[in-house]
Formats: structure tokens, C-alpha cells, sequence
């Protein structure tokens, strides 16, 4: 489960290439909008204007239940590009907020519109993107549904390393919300992360995570889990 995320590269970055339509699509964005720790980039039912590339910081996106409780259903990092999942929306359906000093540029829907028209390669990777956006989705259900505590904490680690390009780690995101992604209980997130550092798979240094052991991590993830004696 080689983590495939809705991200643009850099023109000089592996992956990238003449007409793959990244640098198109990045140089849409329009100017960068600054949002503080815990400001709304937007909220459930405003008006869907754009999808947004976030060029610093880190972003959730939540909903909420009938009963008023927040469900976390994703976070986003650097380079990657949120409300795929609102086009042909009038309204937004979830909310998202910032989880420290973030940037954020905005492609507002008519001029990404004119862009896919213009440009075959930019739209081919919109096309691409929202896929992907879609396949992230219904990974996340199949972990909810079908991965045990140990092996949903697991994958969410060496996701996110993979997603940052580092194993150091840092943790934007309270253990409460990451609880709230993952389907299990705050208790059970700080249980699991100090037995993970008893294993000698990660290191804690207050939100500061290092992974000894990624693909360790990955294979855990996969149902490959023993714990050490």
C-alpha cells in the first residue's frame, strides 16, 4: 500500500515530465492566501469557488455526525491539492481547517475550467488527480473496516512519512483528531505509539516522530503484525 496521493511535482522532481501538465496546472494557482492555527479555509455549505494547492503547512477536512461530533476524513501536507472531491458541487460538504500557519493558492472553477480546455495534458491530470482522490477514499474505508488498531496506526505513520519525503515526522494533528481519521480511541493512539517505541519501529519526541522502519510499518499495515516479545 505505496502511498500514491493527490500531489503536484516540481518539473525537476521524479515523476515529472513534458506534458504530464503539472507545471501547467501549479502555475494556475492564483496568488497565496495566508490562514493561522485553526482558521477555516472553508466551512460545510459555503459555496464551492475552486480547489486549492497548499504550498506550506497542513490542513483537516471534516464533517459532522448527526449527533454534532467532528469525523476527520483527511489531511493534507505541502504540495497537495484539496477539494477534488467538490467538483460539479455548489456547496461544500465537509470543512477544512488550517492545523498551524499554512499557505494555500486557489484555481477558481472557471479558470480551471479554461485551463482543461486549453490544455489536453492539464486536463488529463485533473482527470488523474480526482482519481486518485476517489482510490484514497475507499483505501480509507477498507482500512476503517477491515484493519485492526495497531495496523490503521501503523499505515497512518508510514503514510504520512511517505507523503512528507522524510522519516521525521512531525505531527501537525492532535492524537484526539488522529483518533478521530483512524476510528479509534485517543487512549489507544498514545497506548499504541509508546508500544510502537517499545518496539523500537518509531521515536517520540513530543509531536516529533522518527521511523526506524517504514517498511516495517507498511507490512504491519498489511496484516504482517507481530509484536516484538
Amino acid at each position: 500500500m505505496q502511498a500514491q496521493t493527490v500531489r503536484l511535482v516540481a518539473s525537476n522532481s521524479p515523476g515529472a515530465g513534458p506534458g504530464n501538465g503539472d507545471d501547467e496546472l501549479r502555475q494556475a494557482f492564483g496568488p497565496e492566501r495566508r490562514l493561522a492555527r485553526n482558521q477555516y479555509l472553508f466551512r460545510e455549505g459555503d459555496v464551492c469557488s475552486g480547489i486549492y494547492l497548499i504550498e506550506e503547512g497542513s490542513l483537516k477536512v471534516s464533517t459532522l455526525s448527526a449527533g454534532g461530533d467532528e469525523q476527520i476524513v483527511r489531511f493534507y501536507l505541502p504540495d497537495e491539492i484539496l477539494g477534488l472531491e467538490a467538483l460539479g458541487e455548489t456547496r461544500h460538504s465537509s470543512s477544512a481547517m488550517a492545523l498551524e500557519p499554512t499557505r494555500v493558492r486557489t484555481l477558481s472553477l472557471g479558470a480551471l475550467e479554461a485551463l482543461c480546455l486549453r490544455s489536453p495534458a492539464a486536463h488529463r491530470r485533473v482527470l488523474h488527480l480526482v482519481s486518485r482522490r476517489i482510490a484514497e477514499m475507499q483505501e480509507h474505508l477498507l482500512l476503517l473496516g477491515r484493519r485492526s488498531a495497531p495496523q490503521r496506526l501503523a499505515g497512518f505513520l508510514a503514510d504520512l512519512a511517505a507523503r512528507s519525503r522524510t522519516r521525521n515526522i512531525t505531527l501537525s494533528m492532535s492524537r484526539d483528531a488522529i483518533g478521530s481519521y483512524l476510528g479509534i480511541a485517543l487512549e489507544t493512539v498514545s497506548r499504541l505509539l509508546h508500544q510502537f517505541e517499545d518496539e523500537q519501529l518509531i521515536a517520540l519526541k513530543g509531536r516529533q516522530v522518527k521511523l526506524f522502519e517504514p517498511a516495517r510499518l507498511y507490512r504491519m499495515a498489511q496484516g504482517e503484525y507481530a509484536r516484538a516479545a
